[in-house]
């Protein structure tokens, strides 16, 4: 089944790559790095792709980092993971299966604060309108709460699945 699932993955990956490749690497092509959650391994292979040199910077949130702890060991390993409003990032682990795909693209890792990602996500819809679950605003958050500077870089911002009340808390 984990066969099944990696084949997908590399399938769903290709095709996700013709697509963004017109559209999204195009426009991020001069970028030295990107950063985004571990989400959006399709758009890193698709970088990777056109642009070989590019540094792919995973950033996870504290609540959950899998893949800030898996090069660290050479293998995946399983993590704590905290409660929080993120939803759609973090797992304990990283599915083996997934590790040689994943761990080729990437070239580092960020851990921000699960109160930064809320920071990122009200900056996002107070200055440009947009509405950004937790997982899609992780790569902002690392970006503004960087302690080094990364440089030319493109941040992968996506999904808007966020509830209302936690919305408005933030």
């Amino acid at each position: 089944m984990e066969e099944v699932k990696v084949q997908l993955f590399r399938e769903l990956a290709q095709q996700l790559a013709q697509q963004v490749n017109e559209q999204v690497v195009a426009g991020v092509a001069e970028a030295l790095r990107a950063q985004m959650p571990l989400i959006q391994e399709g758009i890193a292979a698709a970088l990777r792709n056109t642009k070989p040199d590019a540094r792919v910077i995973v950033a996870e949130s504290e609540a959950a980092t899998p893949l800030t702890a898996a090069p660290q060991a050479g293998r995946p390993v399983t993590v704590e993971m905290r409660s929080s409003f993120i939803s759609g990032a973090g797992a304990q682990s990283v599915l083996a299966a997934m590790w040689p795909l994943v761990s080729d693209l990437i070239s580092d890792t960020v851990v921000v604060p699960v109160a930064a990602v809320a920071d990122a996500i009200r900056l996002l819809f107070l200055r440009n309108k947009v509405v950004a679950e937790g997982a899609g605003a992780i790569a902002l958050a690392a970006l503004l709460a960087a302690d080094r500077d990364f440089g030319k870089t493109v941040c992968v911002v996506s999904g808007g699945n966020i509830d209302a009340e936690v919305m408005a808390v933030i």
